[in-house]
């Protein structure tokens, strides 16, 4: 029975049963907004691009989430939901020259990339250091 339970929960899990979002994520809506945030915002910008179809997207969100009060102290955090939203992630990659990737987390500072990593490379502790 507990297996059971197990699978079930690692189903759960692997098939978007992290579909909420932390309180401190951002969701931006439009290729303008990305666009005005990049060219004007004094405070660094964390984008975080995610499938909910990728189960390495779902373990990269669940590792960023477990920090992302403090990462939000540094830096705004956008979320990404490159299915649904895919103009808004090639916006991203278009102006920060950095190739759309998923997951992927995309730092920049005075309106370039400084930091990019995606799959297995994405955690917190490589964020909070980069920030």
């Amino acid at each position: 029975m507990a297996i059971l339970s197990f699978f079930s929960g690692l189903r759960s899990f692997m098939s978007g049963g992290g579909n909420e979002f932390n309180e401190f994520w951002k969701i931006p809506e439009t290729e303008s907004e990305i666009e005005n945030l990049i060219q004007s915002s004094s405070k660094p910008l964390l984008f975080y691009k995610h499938s909910f179809a990728c189960g390495i997207c779902a373990f990269s969100k669940s590792a960023l989430e477990a920090e992302l009060e403090k990462i939000s102290e540094l830096a705004d955090p956008y979320f990404i939901d490159v299915r649904a939203s895919r103009e808004l992630s090639n916006k991203i990659a278009e102006l920060t020259g950095v190739k759309h990737e998923s997951p992927q987390v995309v730092i920049v500072k005075d309106g370039e990339a400084v930091w990019n990593a995606s799959h297995g490379a994405i955690n917190s502790e490589e964020v909070l250091k980069n920030l």
